[in-house]
């Protein structure tokens, strides 16, 4: 018998003052790109929100749409100026209440994809003291 496969993504993280975000990350193909998919991780760990799947906004898939419904505070998190992850949220329709440049915190885009301890947490920070 066939086990039904289901979402385990969960619901929006509440984050400081009760604010409940969804974190989508740009996680594209560059230093900056991973340092954004790094510091999303690490913020949901930290209980600042969730992470969601940017790739899933366009497609409308259920679990995103789902975790977009029910939270108050979309954070776009994108390696460089060309902000995908904004932009691909706000061609859907949807607010972007916090949106970090990891380029825009002094790191340099590069194509090396393993990020530094030290860049992901100047992108933690940022978002903390922005939020």
């Amino acid at each position: 018998m066939a086990e039904e496969m289901k979402c385990v993504c969960g619901g929006p993280g509440v984050g400081e003052g009760g604010k409940k975000r969804v974190l989508f990350p740009c996680s594209g193909a560059s230093n900056t790109g991973q340092i954004s998919n790094h510091a999303a991780v690490r913020l949901a760990q930290e209980g600042f929100g969730i992470l969601a799947c940017t790739a899933g906004i366009p497609i409308r898939a259920p679990a995103t749409m789902d975790k977009v419904e029910k939270g108050e505070e979309m954070v776009a998190i994108d390696g460089c100026p060309v902000a995908c992850a904004r932009k691909v949220l706000e061609q859907q329709g949807i607010t972007v209440g916090q949106h970090i440049i990891v380029t825009d915190l002094g790191i340099k885009k590069t194509g090396e994809l393993i990020p530094s301890e030290e860049e992901i947490e100047k992108v933690v920070d940022a978002a903390w003291s922005s939020s």
